[in-house]
């Protein structure tokens, strides 16, 4: 724990029914709507130029696209380079050739990776960044009924 700890979280929550059908009724409509979004607030930033903390308001629909926000530390040398995808691998990836996440993504439930998987690739889910420096990551899926929080520092 701590500064430069790598801590990461992979979590995953059971949407209420009804949530699930406002979403897949209204999709971006609906998460736009919520008080978060509407309120647009600023991340929270410390005097010392620190670690802030912001809200999940700027919502998208899947798939994910492959952009710098993806990885890390939005290394645009990583985004040129071919053959990497969107994945929980190189969400958590803190650098090429990093060997150090393995463990870590390795002990998520394969039914949690693949829905996720699935979540992020195809059609009808919908993400937002936010939450510590605006790296970690907020995926719900209404088909799954799923909301999927990863969190990374």
């Amino acid at each position: 724990m701590g500064p430069g700890g790598i801590n990461q979280s992979f979590t995953a929550y059971e949407l209420p029914k009804e949530v699930s059908a406002a979403i897949a009724d209204k999709g971006l409509t609906y998460l736009n709507s919520l008080p978060s979004a509407l309120g647009k607030k600023a991340p929270d930033k410390t005097a010392s130029g620190g670690p802030f903390s912001g809200p999940f308001v700027d919502w998208h629909a899947t798939p994910v696209s492959k952009t710098a926000k993806w990885l890390r530390y939005e290394d645009e040398r990583r985004i040129e380079k071919k053959g990497w995808e969107p994945s929980i691998a190189t969400f958590y990836q803190s650098f090429e050739g990093d060997t150090l996440k393995d463990e870590f993504v390795s002990s998520i439930s394969p039914e949690y990776a693949d829905s996720f998987h699935t979540a992020i690739s195809t059609p009808g889910s919908y993400y937002a960044y936010g939450a510590y420096r605006g790296m970690c990551l907020v995926v719900v899926s209404p088909k799954t009924g799923k909301a999927f929080y990863l969190f990374r520092d």
